[in-house]
């Protein structure tokens, strides 16, 4: 790509709990336990993540061509040049715990990576030495 052709945006996102996914586990019995599934492998996860903001970038590009009254196939080259580079480290589990009951006991063990407490597809607590903290 040609220089001042290419741009580069950081933003960090907080708040926010992990579909399934956007994390991975070697565990084998993980994916089974989980409708929308796991990712097996870092890389499965990463390309999860760039292909999510991939299509985003694209509808909407795709709506302010549409607002702008561009025509169909110059927002199609332009979407045909787009290029996404993610930078994501994937959280990896451990062992992964899915809808577990609410007065259930955690071990306070270390767990490094950490165990992953899924609710509805969504991580949403990780376990570490004293127990759960919310993601």
């Amino acid at each position: 790509m040609p220089q001042g052709q290419a741009t580069k945006r950081n933003f960090t996102v907080s708040g926010f709990r992990l579909p399934t996914a956007m994390v991975f586990t070697a565990s084998a019995d993980a994916p089974a336990q989980l409708s929308d599934g796991i990712a097996a492998t870092s890389d499965e996860a990463k390309s999860f993540i760039t292909r999510l903001v991939m299509q985003t970038i694209i509808e909407i590009l795709e709506q302010q061509g549409r607002s702008a009254g561009l025509p169909d196939a110059i927002i199609s080259g332009i979407l045909n040049q787009l290029t996404v580079q993610v930078s994501y480290d994937p959280l990896e589990c451990k062992t992964v715990t899915v809808n577990p009951p609410t007065d259930r006991e955690f071990p306070n063990v270390m767990r490094d990576p950490p165990s992953c407490i899924v609710l509805s597809n969504t991580v949403n607590s990780l376990m570490h030495q004293k127990g759960s903290t919310n993601v």
